[in-house]
């Protein structure tokens, strides 16, 4: 979790605790950007191993889906293992932190420290700053997957080095240019 995902989350997510985001709850990462379910809407998104079930991971579901910011929720394939994931739309005035400051005003400092306590190294540097530059790019990454234009789900090749990843786009837009002009 990013310097400026701890300093953004009490602000986004009011039903999460700091337990929410332990392993027990079978908490993963946190992210600002899906590449794969790209919208230009300021989101972000909580990541949690799908096949953690246990009292935490049930609490915290809860608590969730209890959050008013819930855009939606979905699960997602990397490494042939399902992630769920909770994206949450990011309110006014926190989406103005996206530009990479982070200037918290008196009273948001101290939601700060409720959430996360003194002993966090984050809640020293906001408490004692005016404001923090902090890197706002944080990919998730990419689905295993992806579903064609007859919405079937089709495995991506292994990727064997970075060589490939044109090759595998130029193979999509190929492939919607000859639909195109098919239909044309």
């Amino acid at each position: 979790m990013s310097t400026f995902e701890k300093l953004i989350i009490p602000f986004i997510v009011d039903t999460i605790t700091p337990g929410d985001l332990t392993k027990a709850s079978g908490f993963i990462d946190s992210y600002t950007s899906d590449p794969d379910n790209p919208t230009g809407d300021c989101e972000y998104f909580l990541v949690y191993d799908d096949s953690v079930r246990n009292e935490y991971s049930q609490q915290r579901a809860l608590r969730l889906e209890a959050c008013k910011n819930l855009k939606r929720t979905y699960v997602k394939t990397v490494n042939k293992k399902p992630y769920f994931v909770y994206s949450f739309w990011v309110p006014y005035p926190i989406n103005k932190f996206y530009n990479g400051t982070v200037a918290l005003s008196p009273h948001q400092k101290e939601k700060l420290l409720r959430f996360w306590g003194y002993a966090n190294d984050v809640v020293e540097r906001a408490i004692s700053s005016k404001f923090i530059i902090a890197d706002t790019k944080h990919d998730m990454p990419l689905h295993e997957c992806f579903t064609d234009l007859n919405g079937i789900e089709i495995q991506k090749e292994e990727m064997v080095s970075d060589e490939t990843v044109p090759s595998f786009y130029f193979y999509i837009i190929l492939r919607l240019l000859v639909i195109g002009f098919l239909y044309y």
